[in-house]
C-alpha cells in the first residue's frame, strides 16, 4: 500500500473548503428568535380607590350625601370606594387639611370631605373639598345651597364634579349639569 503525500497547498485548499461550507451552512439555517407578541387592544383600566367618609354636621343628611356620592362614583366603574369602617380620620372639619398619611395607609389616592350646615332660613348648605392624598394639594372646594328635600341632587352634582375634575371629562348627572358645562353628550349616572 501506499500512501499519497499531500502538499501543504492542498491542506490549505481543503480547510478553506471546509471553511466556506460551515459559513455556507450557517447562512440557511434559520435564524433562532423568540416572538413577543404585545395585544394593545385589550387595556384594563383599574379603578380609582377613593374615600368618601360621611360630611360632618346636619344629622343625617352628611352621611346620607356621602352615600349617594360614594354609589355613583363606583357605578361610573372608574372609582373604587374605600370601605368606611376602615377609615382612621373620622369626622374631617371641611376647613382644615386632613392627615394624608391616615389615608395612604389605606391606599387612597382621591379623599371627598364635606359639611352639611342648616342657614338660619332653613336652607341646607353643603361645602365639599376634593384632595389628591398623595400629592396633599386639595383639586376642589365646592359650596351648594339647597331645600332640605333637595339633598339627593345635590350629591349627584358633587359627584358630577369630582368625576369631571378627576377624569378631565363631564359627566351630567340625572339632576341636571355640573358647575362647568360640556355640550358634549354623556351618560347618565
Amino acid at each position: 500500500m501506499s500512501r499519497k503525500i499531500r502538499s501543504p497547498m492542498h491542506l490549505i485548499r481543503l480547510a478553506v473548503a471546509a471553511f466556506a461550507v460551515c459559513l455556507f451552512g450557517a447562512a440557511l439555517a434559520p435564524a433562532a428568535r423568540a416572538e413577543i407578541v404585545v395585544d394593545v387592544n385589550k387595556g384594563a383600566v383599574q379603578p380609582l380607590p377613593i374615600a368618601v367618609p360621611g360630611f360632618t354636621g346636619a344629622g343625617q343628611y352628611g352621611a346620607d350625601i356621602a352615600k349617594v356620592i360614594s354609589g355613583n362614583l363606583e357605578r361610573s366603574g372608574l372609582f373604587a370606594p374605600i370601605n368606611p369602617a376602615t377609615f382612621i380620620e373620622k369626622d374631617l372639619d371641611v376647613n382644615v387639611q386632613p392627615k394624608f398619611p391616615d389615608w395612604k395607609v389605606l391606599s387612597a389616592q382621591a379623599l371627598v370631605n364635606g359639611q352639611v350646615t342648616v342657614d338660619p332660613d332653613g336652607r341646607l348648605r353643603v361645602d365639599f373639598r376634593l384632595w389628591d392624598v398623595y400629592s396633599e394639594q386639595q383639586l376642589l372646594g365646592l359650596q351648594f345651597t339647597s331645600t332640605p328635600d333637595n339633598w339627593r341632587r345635590v350629591a349627584h352634582k358633587i359627584s358630577d364634579a369630582v368625576y369631571e375634575r378627576l377624569t378631565g371629562s363631564w359627566r351630567e348627572s340625572s339632576h341636571g349639569p355640573t358647575p362647568a358645562q360640556s355640550a358634549a353628550p354623556s351618560p347618565r349616572w
